[in-house]
């Protein structure tokens, strides 16, 4: 563990903690102490100083760094490395790399902002400084083929709806295939990308964005579906517990699924989704069209009944509720 992740683990769990004692626990003098304290001041840590007493830290920065997400985070895979960036082009790019290089599973790259985040498609993600929520998730699945990867959407997608309804008491829900709604404002959006050969995942990114204590004027005019947890709900919640408990969320359902449990997870995703039953429009590669979404199968595919009574099954794709 980094010096600076363990001054700051010990400065929150204790109120004046002496110099001497920091510099026993880390062996290294009371000058390196000095010097790191110096460090995380100008991080925008806020530490009281005291010749007797020694350090004090007051106030803690509105920045999702690595230190303080992994502080009694308690997962058993996800987060065990934690990068950060107060800025980068795409949290999955970032990772996406990251994992070309052997980066371990678990590891999380969470950014403040970013300047090309992205959706399906190669949408623009629009997102805003200390409101939002950016980051991605490193998996290594063992033995999972590339056309199983929608589960790891589904497994996400689950894990928002369920932190922000216990978060806040609202009931937010689920729109095929990867996005987390409340009403007709879009919250919050997930996009999966992989590598593999053979037909099996080598690893896999899943790209987690969510609006969390934007208002009105942190959209632009031509995202009028867009919205933010506290626009909905009042509640400006705390991204850093918003996103500890999410990843503790995540950590469950995805040992879950290692374990072959993922029809439970799927059960509690179709009990999310507010897709089935509604009547829809539909854009999949060449086929569009309307009709009623009669199920979701266990595959991910939408199961639509068409106006014609014919049923089209839909595995990607656009969709509106009508």
């Amino acid at each position: 563990m980094p010096r600076r992740e363990i001054i700051i683990h010990y400065l929150i769990k204790h109120d004046w903690v002496s110099g001497s004692q920091l510099a026993q626990k880390l062996s290294i003098s009371r000058t390196g102490v000095w010097n790191h304290i110096s460090d995380l001041k100008q991080k925008g840590y806020k530490i009281e100083s005291h010749p007797k007493s020694g350090y004090r830290l007051v106030e803690i920065p509105d920045v999702l760094y690595p230190e303080l997400v992994r502080f009694e985070l308690y997962t058993e895979i996800i987060g065990k490395k934690v990068v950060h960036f107060p800025l980068t082009v795409s949290t999955n790019d970032s990772l996406l790399d990251l994992g070309a290089q052997g980066y371990p599973e678990g590891t999380i790259v969470i950014a403040e902002h970013q300047t090309g985040g992205k959706g399906r498609y190669g949408r623009k993600w629009e997102s805003t400084q200390k409101k939002s929520i950016l980051f991605s998730i490193l998996l290594r699945p063992y033995a999972v083929k590339l056309m199983d990867s929608y589960q790891f959407t589904i497994l996400a997608a689950v894990s928002i709806a369920e932190t922000i309804t216990e978060l806040t008491g609202f009931e937010f829900r689920i729109k095929w295939p990867n996005d987390i709604y409340y009403n007709d404002k879009k919250i919050a959006g997930i996009l999966t990308e992989l590598r593999g050969e053979m037909e099996l995942i080598n690893y896999i990114v899943i790209g987690i964005g969510i609006n969390l204590n934007q208002d009105f004027s942190d959209f632009p005019d031509h995202l009028p579906s867009a919205g933010s947890v506290y626009l909905v709900t009042g509640i400006c919640l705390d991204r850093l517990k918003f996103i500890k408990c999410l990843l503790k969320k995540i950590d469950l359902y995805y040992i879950i699924l290692n374990k072959g449990g993922f029809e439970d997870i799927f059960t509690k995703w179709k009990r999310h989704c507010d897709t089935i039953g509604k009547r829809i429009s539909f854009s999949s590669g060449n086929v569009s069209g309307t009709g009623i979404v009669a199920d979701i199968n266990s595959d991910g595919a939408l199961a639509v009944q068409k106006e014609d009574n014919t049923q089209i099954k839909l595995y990607s794709g656009d969709i509106r509720i009508l």
